[in-house]
């Protein structure tokens, strides 16, 4: 893999060419419509409006940064965990009647609604990865295919005796629908078992395209709000020098890149045992929180809809100064009224007042600082420092 480590600058470029799952080429123009769906879709929008296009977008929260970014907005419904294919149908319709047809750009919250992508594949023009990757990840399967080595043992049938293991959920993202297994003999079928390694939990950012992949970033996943409801799900990210990574492990992403047809912006979650081993977990086929640590937002929108232009960046210097993200969830029930004085550095923050459950997210927030300790440290004073605005408490 081509490792390129940091922010690059873009040359400027009018068009962009994606490859669509089923085959065709869609080349979309500065200034034209594109689709943005997704759970939480915030970081899409506003870098598809920075790149250049006009963002329709469909989204299950709605803030305040999404609804700015957007050039129209419609709320993602689902139905448990599976996006509302009614709701979504009608709101397509309605939108290219006012704008016309426009290519999809997928976000999170599709691990359980991959065939409905499949289905849209055939109406619309995908940008980014086939959503053929999503309906193999969420096979057990197709991860113990990879053979053993470089990647974390999945399903092993039986429950496990005499060792801890995980068990997961394919339809959940974001490590809400996973936990530690509890002895059950047998999972039901949205359920199934993962091998538990110790180390730190870190990721890698990448870019596929049709001359192999190249790495953007590294990053540290930390817990800043700890939940026993929730012991996995994503709290923060920080910038990080990246591990040393093997050619067998080099070779066996490329290959699973292939495999899936992976297409733009992705990410690689890892264990980075204590023997500076690298153990793959899971791979997420599309743009991943970890993103604008590493790029600005126009320019990674760019390069997800046509990774070539990555021959056509600079690279520089590791950055000294690293970049960190994390979500801030509500500890207990809270009602939020519709004006708060937000600080400069929250973003994606509630245009709604009601009540918000324990557990949902609330905004994100971010810093900057020359040390990955540093960064740390900013962030939970910034956390703690909305926690005590919010009049809640952090556990």
């Amino acid at each position: 893999m081509k490792s390129h480590l940091n922010t690059p600058a873009l040359s400027s470029s009018n068009k962009s060419i994606t490859a669509s799952p089923t085959g065709g080429v869609h080349i979309p123009d500065e200034g034209d419509h594109v689709l943005i769906i997704g759970r939480s879709v915030s970081m899409l929008a506003k870098a598809a409006r920075e790149a250049g296009f006009k963002p329709l977008v469909i989204d299950a929260y709605g803030d305040v940064d999404t609804r700015l970014a957007a050039e129209a907005f419609c709320r993602l419904h689902y139905r448990g965990m599976m996006i509302d294919i009614g709701r979504l149908h009608a709101d397509l319709i309605s939108l290219e009647r006012l704008y016309g047809s426009a290519p999809i750009c997928w976000g999170s919250g599709w691990e359980a609604s991959g065939h409905l992508l499949c289905a849209l594949a055939c109406r619309y023009s995908l940008l980014g990865s086939s959503p053929l990757a999503l309906l193999a990840l969420a096979r057990p399967g197709w991860y113990e295919s990879q053979g053993e080595g470089n990647f974390a043992k999945h399903d092993f049938g039986l429950t496990p005796t005499g060792r801890q293991y995980l068990v997961k959920d394919r339809r959940r993202a974001g490590g809400h629908g996973v936990g530690f297994g509890s002895g059950e003999r047998f999972l039901s079928a949205a359920r199934f078992r993962q091998q538990f390694i110790k180390g730190k939990s870190i990721s890698m950012t990448c870019l596929a395209g049709p001359d192999g992949v190249a790495v953007i970033g590294w990053s540290d996943h930390v817990e800043l709000q700890t939940s026993p409801r929730f012991l996995f799900r994503h709290s923060a990210v920080i910038s990080r020098m990246p591990p040393p990574v093997s050619e067998s492990l080099s070779h066996a992403i490329e290959r699973a890149a292939k495999d899936l047809r992976l297409f733009g912006l992705f990410g690689v979650d890892f264990i980075l045992r204590n023997d500076e081993s690298l153990t793959i977990v899971e791979i997420n086929p599309r743009p991943t929180a970890s993103v604008p640590l590493h790029l600005e937002m126009g320019v990674a929108f760019r390069l997800h809809v046509d990774p070539s232009l990555w021959t056509k960046v600079s690279p520089v210097a590791f950055p000294r100064r690293l970049r960190g993200a994390a979500v801030v969830y509500a500890d207990i029930p809270i009602r939020l009224p519709k004006k708060l004085n937000w600080p400069t550095w929250a973003s994606d923050v509630p245009s709604e007042s009601r009540v918000y459950a324990n557990g949902e997210p609330l905004c994100s927030i971010r810093a900057e600082a020359g040390s990955g300790e540093a960064v740390k440290r900013l962030l939970n004073d910034r956390l703690e420092e909305l926690l005590a605005m919010f009049q809640t408490k952090k556990h």
